[in-house]
């Protein structure tokens, strides 16, 4: 439900295209991935204005992609999310494969009561 949302909200920024939205598993949980290219800055995608990308002073627009990784806890959601040029991610990519290798959680504790 979490990726159909955000799915939803990025897929509809002006200029975007959802090219992945789909389920994995990171760090032995369940995870939902989703990527998408839209005009930014190659650090973050652009701000909009009455449906239009917004260039901002010195920062020229160019494709961007944004990854985001969603991991829905029992007390809490974190959200991953990179950003780069698209021109990049062949390169970028196997960084990020090993940063989620890498990744593991501890148990989510009850805010109420502190227990696991």
């Amino acid at each position: 439900m979490l990726a159909e949302a955000l799915a939803n909200r990025l897929g509809n920024l002006p200029g975007a295209k959802l090219l992945v939205n789909r389920s994995e598993t990171v760090a032995g949980r369940a995870v939902a991935r989703l990527e998408l290219v839209a005009p930014g800055t190659g650090d973050a995608l652009a701000a909009s204005g009455l449906g239009t990308p917004i260039e901002l002073p010195g920062k020229p627009l160019l494709t961007t992609r944004q990854l985001t990784l969603v991991f829905p806890r029992s007390t809490d959601t974190i959200y991953l999310t990179w950003h780069m040029p698209e021109k990049s991610h062949d390169r970028i990519e196997p960084q990020i494969r090993t940063t989620l290798q890498s990744l593991s959680f501890e148990p989510s504790r009850d805010s109420a009561t502190g227990k696991q």
